[in-house]
């Protein structure tokens, strides 16, 4: 198969990967917590067999997670909140694994444990955070300290990491470290808000653009693939005859 062939298919397949990844955007544009992924494209040498000379190059793709903070959109929900600046929401997940979310919609389940939208419990510093439906509302501190009538009943466990290219996506806007290699920290003194929610940090408009910029850039492609074919083929053709 020839270079140009090669290179241009390789391209197509760059361009389409992108595309899976700007749709998966747009389709959690509405998600609390959601951080976009991020696509980019380098070039792979393709060496000359046999030799160090430089046929071409071939792209490849990466993708990488978006930092950035949402915006924060105030709900009056009790149940929400909001991490301003840096640090991740505690979940226990079903098999007791450590899931961490910037996702703060929770809600109080039936045994009045506080839980995401999947009913994995929020994890306060010493563990699962119950409520007395008793005591009325829970209220929380901007450093997280959680009460109930005055009373401090837990603190929410925010956590940071020296590698937080480690968290790997378990579900949605949930991450799980696999190979224990994040060094997941506590934040002594985070800063969070009741009554608010941090929105996907995906702008729309910059996604669509991506996508039409996407659309264009595959009709060059293929135009490029379908010239290089015919070359190919006139090529054959010229040393059979």
């Amino acid at each position: 198969m020839s270079i140009g062939i090669t290179t241009n298919i390789a391209n197509l397949e760059a361009l389409e990967s992108r595309q899976a990844v700007v749709a998966n955007n747009l389709a959690n544009t509405s998600v609390p917590g959601f951080q976009k992924a991020l696509f980019s494209i380098s070039a792979a040498r393709i060496p000359d067999r046999g030799s160090d000379i430089v046929q071409g190059f071939l792209p490849t793709g990466a993708i990488e997670r978006s930092l950035q903070q949402g915006a924060i959109k105030v709900t009056g929900n009790p149940g929400d909140f909001a991490i301003h600046g840096n640090g991740f929401f505690q979940l226990k997940g079903p098999a007791n694994q450590n899931l961490y979310t910037r996702n703060g919609e929770f809600h109080l389940n039936e045994a009045n444990q506080l839980v995401n939208s999947d009913n994995l419990p929020v994890q306060g510093e010493g563990g699962p955070i119950t409520v007395d439906p008793n005591l009325g509302e829970l209220a929380v501190a901007v450093d997280g300290t959680v009460s109930q009538d005055g009373q401090q009943i837990a603190k929410l466990a925010i956590y940071e990491f020296e590698n937080i290219d480690a968290l790997k996506t378990y579900k949605g806007t949930t991450f799980q470290d696999t190979d224990e290699e994040s060094r997941p920290r506590i934040i002594e003194t985070p800063t969070v808000y009741q009554g608010q929610i941090e929105a996907s940090n995906v702008s729309p408009m910059k996604e669509m653009i991506s996508m039409i910029e996407i659309t264009r850039a595959y009709e060059l492609a293929q135009k490029m693939l379908q010239q290089s074919d015919e070359l190919t083929e006139k090529t054959i053709q010229a040393v059979n005859s």
